[in-house]
């Protein structure tokens, strides 16, 4: 319940700033795993359930149409040898082929792609983003289609792998994100002429994050595409930091008899 009055005051209350001034660093980094638990949590269920939806598209495609295939000694290949394509409503595509009767311009019009040559995988990330990957470099390496369904059949500990990483991710982004608004925040203290060294501007920062972390899961969680969010992401947070600055600079001034 405290933690959940914290974020309160963190939206609502900027003399709160001062207090959140004065506590300790792990403190501050305790209510950030707080945030990053609850709305990293809340930002991770839009992309689960498309994952699944598309683990059990490519697991219906993989038993009804695609045929038999195997990764062994380096190569890759197909029962009977033939070319499948699964196309995604248009935004994703996957080629099995053991013959090389197509090529790298496949991907063109995807933003996400896979190529199984017979001796190699060609990623595609969208924007001009491939990489290639030379099945030689992996040794002896074994993997068949029945592996694969298994694999998209139980998904649990993947899930688990995944929740892990991104949640792994999502605090590093935001530990860099009060990075940069600390960073501007060494300029509101020139502006303000305050004594406030950086760590305390950084506490601060982590604070003024909270509106933009909140909105940003709620925007994940209806499926609201909001363009170029993230500029009103450091915009909040900037001017949330500049606000929490200023309340902690005038309540300074007013215990020193400058200001009533």
């Amino acid at each position: 319940m405290q933690l959940f009055r914290e974020l309160i005051n963190s939206l609502t209350n900027f003399k709160a700033y001062g207090f959140f001034r004065q506590q300790g660093f792990l403190r501050t980094l305790g209510y950030l795993l707080f945030l990053c638990l609850v709305f990293g949590s809340i930002s991770f269920i839009r992309p689960w359930k498309t994952f699944n939806s598309d683990a059990d598209d490519l697991a219906g495609w993989l038993t009804g149409q695609a045929p038999d295939f195997s990764l062994a000694r380096g190569v890759f290949t197909t029962s009977p040898e033939t070319t499948a394509v699964y196309p995604k409503e248009g935004d994703f595509i996957l080629v099995l082929g053991a013959k090389s009767d197509f090529n790298d311009s496949l991907l063109a019009g995807f933003p996400r792609g896979i190529l199984l040559y017979a001796d190699r995988l060609v990623l595609s990330g969208g924007e001009g983003q491939k990489r290639v990957m030379p099945f030689k470099d992996y040794g002896d390496l074994k993997v068949d289609k029945k592996e694969i369904l298994a694999a998209l059949a139980n998904r649990g500990m993947l899930g688990f792998f995944m929740a892990a990483f991104w949640m792994i991710t999502y605090l590093a982004g935001k530990l860099l994100s009060a990075l940069f608004i600390a960073g501007l925040g060494m300029n509101f203290k020139a502006i303000m002429r305050m004594n406030m060294p950086f760590g305390d501007i950084y506490k601060l920062s982590i604070r003024a994050l909270s509106l933009g972390i909140v909105l940003d899961a709620l925007l994940s969680l209806s499926g609201i595409d909001f363009p170029y969010f993230f500029i009103l992401y450091y915009l909040m947070a900037a001017s949330y930091l500049w606000l929490g600055m200023k309340a902690v600079s005038d309540e300074d001034m007013t215990a020193a008899g400058l200001k009533v």
